[in-house]
């Protein structure tokens, strides 16, 4: 982890992770710290939040703002990740629909969650993600997990649901269809975003849903985690209500996981550094 002795001045890391959503990081001392996001320095006279030492997860729906820091009294060290969050593989992933006739899969990294009824017949769309091998062991202490979508496209107001699989193992070859997809075990836990027109991004809390895949049987190092992405509600006649997220954008769209220690799991590699 990179590090950054705190003074009265606003602080910040120059080399967050592009993109960033979540930001996981450390503070130690014994002074009083404060923070707030910004896409530049902010004014010495700009207010802040009060945040105690410890291990945190800083989150902001606006892409390019960025946590800044400062002490107000003592002495403090923020500690951060410069490169965090596990990519999706883009070579697997995609969406399974069904309209009715056709219940298939297509694998791509542009991918539709959601109803589409503007066309004569409504179609069904349910996301899989999956990332490589996510170097997770069974016993590691998770602190806090999210997932972060690239949203090339939505519309306000819909319920999108996630779904942890249950496997310790890729599932990329069962899932050939919408029925096969929904017919995997899924994880008692979900997480739940809803829409809005314009976003670029969204970002849910998985945490429950990564400890409850830590206890599959065969969970290992080596295990990718897995994801079924729906839309809770139903087709609006006429209209195509569907959210395409942008699995290619791995900048964005990814998993992170900060440890208990204070560690997040590297990108893409499966470790922790």
């Amino acid at each position: 982890m990179a590090s950054i002795s705190l003074s009265s001045t606003w602080q910040s890391a120059t080399d967050w992770p592009a993109n960033a959503a979540w930001f996981p990081v450390r503070l130690t001392g014994t002074g009083s710290v404060e923070f707030r996001f910004a896409p530049v320095q902010p004014s010495s006279n700009a207010a802040g939040i009060p945040i105690d030492a410890g291990t945190h997860y800083l989150g902001t729906p606006f892409l390019g703002h960025v946590p800044w820091f400062r002490v107000t009294s003592g002495t403090a060290t923020l500690y951060y990740e410069s490169d965090s969050g596990l990519p999706m593989d883009v070579d697997v992933v995609g969406h399974a629909y069904d309209d009715g006739t056709v219940d298939t899969f297509a694998q791509t990294d542009l991918i539709s969650v959601g109803f589409d009824d503007s066309a004569s017949t409504a179609t069904e769309y349910a996301g899989f993600l999956i990332t490589p091998a996510a170097g997770l062991s069974s016993i590691a202490g998770v602190y806090k997990a999210a997932l972060t979508l690239s949203m090339s496209s939505m519309v306000s107001s819909r319920t999108l649901r996630v779904y942890g699989l249950e496997y310790a193992s890729s599932q990329a070859s069962s899932v050939t269809s919408l029925t096969a997809l929904q017919g995997l075990t899924k994880t008692t836990a979900y997480a739940e975003a809803v829409t809005a027109a314009g976003a670029r991004v969204l970002v849910l809390d998985i945490t429950t849903i990564i400890e409850e895949l830590q206890g599959v049987s065969s969970w290992s190092t080596s295990s990718p985690i897995q994801l079924m992405i729906e839309d809770t509600g139903t087709a609006a006649t006429g209209l195509d209500t569907l959210a395409a997220i942008d699995a290619g954008d791995t900048t964005t769209t990814k998993v992170a996981i900060l440890m208990d220690d204070g560690s997040e799991l590297g990108t893409g590699v499966g470790e922790i550094p």
